[in-house]
């Protein structure tokens, strides 16, 4: 319930579990952030196969660190829901180990202040989403091997004032109908794959350090 959600948005630390998906069924917020940019929740882990939104759902996330993974290798079908907006608010958002699915949100926006990450071997399904990606920095860790998919439109934007992260021989590969990569992304020896399955991809003015 809302009641519930805002009682565990108080914790330092927060870790949300399930052997299958983690569900949103109405809108549903989950953390805070002040005026002057603090969270009110330090850490928030989703550790499930799917994040799955019903048809309309709009979800708010605001935590210092956003971390997504599916420890069980589960797998979870979606709800069949549409039309959803999930916005991810963070200092950093890592996208993490296993096979995940993100269903139900026409628009999946993760902001964040200093880097959007991948971390281990990890795919992650948007399925139609458009993805709204804002960040100084997208990168993955040392040793990391990404895929990240939508049949939707792909965007990045940000500007490139974040450090550099320790990302030696890292693989990172994002497919979309569109891309516009119009910021950092920093795969230093690594390996990087910007695919635009309806042939249109767009490099603004921006970096790629590979």
């Amino acid at each position: 319930s809302g009641s519930s959600l805002e009682a565990l948005a108080a914790a330092s630390s927060l870790t949300l579990r399930s052997y299958s998906s983690i569900d949103f069924y109405g809108n549903a917020t989950i953390g805070t952030r002040g005026a002057d940019g603090s969270f009110g929740l330090g850490k928030l882990e989703f550790d499930a196969a799917s994040l799955n939104g019903a048809t309309g759902a709009h979800v708010t996330i605001a935590a210092g660190e956003v971390l997504f993974t599916n420890g069980s290798g589960a797998t979870a079908p979606g709800l069949g829901g549409s039309g959803g907006t999930l916005v991810v608010n963070a200092e950093t958002i890592t996208l993490g180990t296993g096979a995940k699915s993100v269903d139900g949100f026409g628009r999946v926006a993760l902001e964040a202040d200093k880097a959007i990450l991948g971390r281990g071997a990890g795919t992650i399904d948007f399925g139609s989403a458009n993805l709204a990606f804002a960040a100084p920095l997208l990168s993955a860790e040392s040793g990391a091997a990404q895929d990240w998919t939508t049949t939707g439109a792909f965007q990045l934007t940000g500007t490139s004032s974040a450090a550099a992260v320790d990302t030696l021989g890292a693989r990172l590969s994002i497919t979309a109908a569109s891309i516009v990569q119009g910021g950092r992304i920093d795969l230093a020896a690594g390996s990087l794959s910007l695919r635009a399955t309806s042939g249109e991809k767009l490099v603004q003015v921006a970096e790629a350090l590979v």
